[in-house]
């Protein structure tokens, strides 16, 4: 792959999406959150902090000029958007090769995986969103598309492809024992930000999001991998999901 001219955004090109999302706005502040390079050519993420009467304080930026399709931003735009986890998308653009993608700043810290309290209230609302993400993967599968993506510039078909689901006209498929789910493709306690305050909980990076069967979604929780806690404490959160699955 050729260095791009830009390893990170052009400031031009950030000043204009900020000002698209948020017309009047201006950035005053960045702050790295998360850098991979190598030789140029990586990701980032970071928090930008705003002025402009419409703006919030602050929104997250995450950029890429790893890869040419803009899948992440796809899916935030045309899946994720009023998902009950996913942060709002405020804006995503592709310039001089570095993908965009403007996000909500989201209270909250990543989960202690190791707090009964915390994970019990995480894996509840990952159950909820599962089961609601599998009642919609059955409409589309039944031909309501427009139960899964919303109108927009991308035809609902490439969209249905990057989710596995072209193809699949089945109509009145039951529950099976092992669902499919909309899956966020790592499901890491650092990936899992909950405000206990507020009883609020969201996910973070979508980077690998597919449809794919709930078992393997859960498969580092279940496992106690991935900074998942092992033996009666994935029990406990199995459960935990499952009430929110049946809620």
């Amino acid at each position: 792959m050729a260095q791009p001219v830009h390893a990170g955004p052009p400031p031009a090109a950030l000043a204009s999406l900020v000002a698209t999302a948020w017309p009047g706005a201006a950035v005053t502040g960045r702050a790295t959150l998360q850098v991979r390079l190598q030789e140029g050519v990586g990701r980032g993420v970071e928090r930008l902090h705003l002025t402009g009467r419409q703006a919030p304080t602050s929104c997250i930026l995450k950029w890429r000029n790893d890869r040419p399709d803009d899948r992440e931003g796809l899916l935030y735009a045309r899946v994720l958007d009023g998902a009950l986890l996913a942060p709002a998308l405020h804006g995503r653009a592709a310039v001089e090769g570095v993908l965009l993608l403007l996000l909500e700043d989201v209270p909250g810290r990543p989960l202690d995986a190791h707090n009964q309290n915390a994970r019990d209230l995480a894996l509840h609302a990952l159950g909820r969103a599962h089961a609601a993400s599998h009642r919609r993967i059955l409409q589309a599968r039944a031909g309501n598309v427009a139960a899964l993506v919303r109108p927009g510039e991308e035809p609902a078909a490439r969209v249905l492809a990057e989710l596995h689901l072209a193809g699949a006209n089945a109509r009145g498929m039951p529950v099976a024992a092992d669902p499919d789910v909309f899956d966020q493709g790592d499901l890491r306690p650092e990936n899992v930000l909950v405000d206990p305050g507020a009883g609020r909980t969201w996910i973070v990076d979508y980077e690998n999001a597919a449809v794919r069967p709930r078992s393997a979604a859960l498969a580092p929780l279940l496992r106690g991998a991935h900074g998942w806690p092992p033996g009666p404490a994935a029990q406990r959160a199995w459960q935990a999901y499952l009430a929110g699955w049946s809620a």
